[in-house]
């Protein structure tokens, strides 16, 4: 696969709990004794595993879509969501959860597109890269990823 030379937007992964949890998540071991809701299988259970993996007395509610964990969360059915905090931000949004708020990241992400070499001519690929630098450096990608409050990444 040929990839976009920079990354296309910076995020993260971190934690999501009620309003009346005092927790700011700073170490894996923050969440210890938490039932923690993610929708798998997916990157971010991929990510919640490894994290039980180290703290040992975690447990994971896997759910069919990010939604029905936002909704078991605003419910009290679980102690956390693990999410990307621009897709949880955006789902607390769209639902009109209000007693729940994002309290810290875990790890953070970068994003790229990327093109099958199977089915894209390079010279595509490099038209596309040269694009989009030039977009970046416009502020235009920036602009548009505010729109969502999502960032850019820096060009690398």
């Amino acid at each position: 696969m040929a990839a976009l030379l920079a990354p296309l937007l910076s995020t993260e992964y971190g934690f999501f709990v009620r309003n009346d949890n005092p927790l700011t998540f700073k170490q894996n071991t923050d969440v210890k004794g938490y039932t923690v809701g993610v929708f798998g299988p997916s990157n971010t259970a991929t990510a919640l595993e490894k994290i039980k993996a180290e703290v040992k007395d975690l447990a994971i509610d896997i759910t069919p879509d990010d939604v029905a964990a936002f909704k078991k969360l605003s419910l009290g059915r679980v102690d956390a969501v693990f999410s990307n905090k621009d897709v949880g931000f955006d789902l607390v949004q769209k639902l009109d959860i209000k007693n729940v708020r994002y309290t810290g990241r875990q790890q953070s992400l970068k994003y790229y597109i990327g093109f099958s070499q199977k089915f894209t001519d390079k010279q595509l690929v490099d038209q596309f890269n040269t694009t989009f630098r030039t977009l970046h450096k416009q502020g235009v990608i920036q602009e548009i990823l505010a729109r969502y409050r999502m960032d850019a990444a820096g060009p690398e």
